[in-house]
């Protein structure tokens, strides 16, 4: 600063001082106030003033330590002093001497020289950080200034709040004297900066300046040194502001007294509301002793009753300053503390959102529950924070797939894609730092049920880029398998790599799925879909086999098992928390191919209201069948006409194809009907599914081709339903062809079915 800011009164003041010195009166001022805030500036400022008025003016400052000298040594504070009345001075020998002590008659006889030169001129010493001066320049000072009365010798002394006034008892108490306090800057007065420095402001630019620098004079010009000559944008400011206080904040930590690192320290880690830890942490704490307290608030590095560290830039620079191992030990051993006096949860999360990694397993709980409460307040940014520095801690596999639940819960309602994205990211685990990496099976079950197959491909791929050539890679069979049936990329998961169907020990929920899908052994797929619901395990077994099942008794003709099973499912995953949206469509299918259609819409209701649901095909399809059931097939337009995720690897593609083909048809555009029906053939046929129980496209497609005239190839499209549909075993299909279609399919005579002419 070149002129002092919001400084009006003090200025008037000080220079109503120096006016008193200038007649011959001995007053004393002294300036305080936060690191920064332009004490220095005040008593330079006075200085000059009072060589202008004729006044001898004495200066010197308190200097930080220098090789081999303690801090304001009396030899150099002293002789700075009288250095410009003489040259020589008895039993010290030259002024400058850097010798550390001096006697008590050398100090007397500099007192002498003073005295003499007020003798014909008033006298002003003006000394700047005096509390960082050794005790025996203090205690010279205090001898003249005890003297002052008898000559024209005025003080001024700048005093850090920080340091230890004991020792310095000669408080301003005369009808002279004078105590002036800086402090930061308000808004008013930051505008003002940013005007002088040539910004025109406006409101937000002020008030984001006045908040990121404190309103600190040195950290505001700093701030606009750095950005020099560049465009002096809200943003920028900040940024540099950042910077600048980051540097104001190691300048006061570089001089900080040394009884007051440990309570600061223990602020630092323990935040403000936590006393009855940071009082027992480190060292004694502020907690105890008033002093103290008042002597940290004067860093400017805290504030507030309670002591709160003065911003992330405070915590982090004290942090910084201890190493590692110390500082982890430090964080656990207030985090127990806390727990030990019985602090609430929220208070110990704030301890563990600074601190590094502790290897503390119970911390994962306990953030855990932390942030499903602030999650449920709607501070769900909070929350992810939270959950993400509880996965960087050593947590049993049920409390990381909770977690990992949490984030996503967290961070899908304003992102989903960022959602889906962490789910992927923390679906892979190294197995050893800088090594391979191994898959964790209840994310990547998460990744399935919430139909991000294209997910867990890109995570599987990594796993084996990650293993030596040739390596076993188990891990990854079963996650690639399922990709494979849940989704339409004609490329295997795991390439040329890809173990032949069946030769996967895979889920049974899994396997009977794949039977289901390409109309092969029903009684067995039955019989692995209910020893996949049997499964034994509780909420520990993966959800995406259990859907499968499920699903496998509903294509297997047992609709009362499957709903049963899927809402015994759907209970679980109620208790633990947010149910995917793929699943209550699911659930929502098997309710609308029983008839029940309240139960069905129900479950739709569930199903849209979960952020995934608009680029879920599953859940489309799910709902332009119930409307299509309750005849309102421009609803079930309004649905398809939504923005569709590009993506068709995911679950339910094939199935929003033949709805789509259902409801054109429906609205009178059989061309677009038939295109969609092929659409849904060639997605089944390309991977092999064949059974006529997922959509009955070729009925739907039959139908089309003999309204115009092509009755060969409706023939042969019921025909090839009519067989697949037998060698399942269901009378379903054959139902559904007869239904789709104004033409009944008869046997031929030489056994191959047609229709009749």
């Amino acid at each position: 600063m070149t002129e002092p800011v919001e400084r009006s009164a003090a200025l008037a003041a000080l220079d109503g001082f120096v006016e008193r010195a200038a007649r011959g009166e001995a007053p004393l001022c002294v300036v305080t106030g936060l690191p920064g805030t332009g004490r220095s500036l005040l008593a330079r400022r006075t200085a000059e003033r009072a060589v202008d008025r004729g006044v001898r003016v004495l200066r010197a400052r308190a200097l930080p330590p220098a090789a081999g000298r303690e801090p304001g040594a009396a030899a150099d504070l002293v002789a700075d002093l009288v250095a410009d009345l003489v040259d020589d001075l008895p039993g010290a020998g030259p002024a400058g001497s850097a010798a550390a002590h001096l006697s008590d008659a050398v100090l007397h006889d500099r007192c002498r020289v003073v005295l003499a030169a007020a003798a014909s001129r008033p006298v002003l010493v003006v000394v700047d950080d005096l509390l960082r001066a050794d005790p025996r320049s203090r205690v010279w000072l205090q001898m003249l200034l005890r003297r002052r009365h008898s000559a024209p010798i005025a003080g001024l002394v700048v005093l850090d709040g920080a340091q230890d006034p004991s020792g310095w008892d000669v408080p301003p108490a005369g009808p002279g004297d004078l105590l002036v306090r800086t402090a930061p800057l308000t808004l008013g007065g930051v505008r003002a900066v940013l005007v002088a420095a040539g910004v025109a402001p406006d409101r937000r630019t002020t008030v984001l300046a006045r908040r990121a620098t404190g309103g600190n004079p040195a950290v505001l010009d700093a701030a606009l040194a750095r950005l020099g000559s560049r465009a002096a944008t809200a943003e920028a400011l900040c940024r540099a502001a950042v910077d600048a206080r980051r540097e104001q904040v190691g300048s006061v930590l570089d001089r900080l007294p040394a009884d007051l690192s440990a309570p600061l320290l223990a602020l630092a880690v323990c935040g403000g509301e936590l006393e009855p830890v940071s009082a027992r942490l480190g060292g004694p704490g502020p907690g105890t002793a008033g002093r103290v307290r008042d002597r940290l608030r004067a860093t400017g590095l805290v504030t507030g009753a309670r002591l709160v560290p003065d911003g992330r830039v405070v915590v982090e620079e004290v942090l910084a300053r201890i190493g590692a191992p110390e500082r982890r030990a430090l964080f656990l051993e207030a985090i127990e503390l806390a727990i030990r006096c019985g602090l609430p949860d929220d208070a110990v999360a704030r301890i563990a959102r600074s601190a590094p990694t502790l290897q503390h397993p119970p911390l994962g709980e306990l953030l855990l529950a932390v942030a499903r409460r602030r999650r449920a307040a709607g501070r769900a940014a909070e929350a992810a924070g939270l959950v993400e520095r509880a996965l960087g801690e050593p947590v049993p596999p049920r409390t990381r797939a909770d977690l990992t639940q949490e984030l996503v819960r967290a961070r899908e309602r304003t992102d989903p894609a960022t959602a889906a994205r962490l789910l992927a990211r923390c679906a892979v685990v190294p197995v050893l730092p800088g090594g391979p990496v191994d898959l964790d099976p209840v994310v990547v079950d998460t990744l399935l049920c919430r139909g991000e197959v294209r997910a867990v491909r890109n995570v599987v791929a990594a796993v084996r880029r990650s293993a030596a050539p040739g390596g076993n890679r188990p891990a990854v069979l079963v996650p690639a398998r399922m990709a494979d049936e849940l989704g339409y990329d004609l490329t295997p998961a795991l390439g040329e790599e890809a173990p032949a169907s069946g030769a996967t020990a895979v889920p049974d929920g899994v396997a009977a799925w794949s039977l289901t899908l390409r109309a092969q052994a029903r009684d067995r797929a039955v019989a692995l879909a209910r020893a996949a619901l049997a499964a034994t395990g509780g909420d520990a077994v993966a959800v995406t086999p259990r859907v499968l099942a499920a699903a496998t008794l509903a294509a297997a003709g047992h609709r009362s098992e499957a709903l049963d099973a899927t809402g015994h499912l759907l209970l679980g995953l109620t208790r633990r928390g947010r149910v995917p949206a793929a699943v209550w469509a699911v659930s929502s299918l098997m309710q609308l191919s029983a008839g029940r259609r309240d139960a069905a819409r129900r479950d739709l209701d569930s199903a849209w209201s979960s952020p995934e649901a608009d680029g879920a095909p599953l859940v489309a399809a799910a709902a332009v069948l119930l409307n299509l059931a309750d005849d309102s097939p421009d609803a079930a337009l309004a649905v398809l006409a939504r923005p569709a995720e590009p993506d068709i690897d995911r679950p339910g593609s094939a199935l929003l194809r033949y709805a789509a083909g259902l409801a054109r048809h429906r609205c009178g555009d059989p061309p677009g009907a038939l295109a969609e029906y092929l659409a849904c053939g060639r997605l089944l046929l390309d991977r092999g599914r064949v059974n006529p129980v997922l959509a009955p496209w070729r009925s739907g497609a039959a139908r089309v081709l003999a309204a115009r005239g092509d009755h060969d190839g409706a023939d042969r499209l019921l025909a090839d339903e009519l067989r697949l549909a037998r060698r399942w075993g269901t009378p379903a299909p054959v139902a559904a062809a007869c239904r789709h279609t104004d033409r009944a399919p008869v046997p031929h005579p030489a056994g191959t079915p047609r229709s009749d002419a």
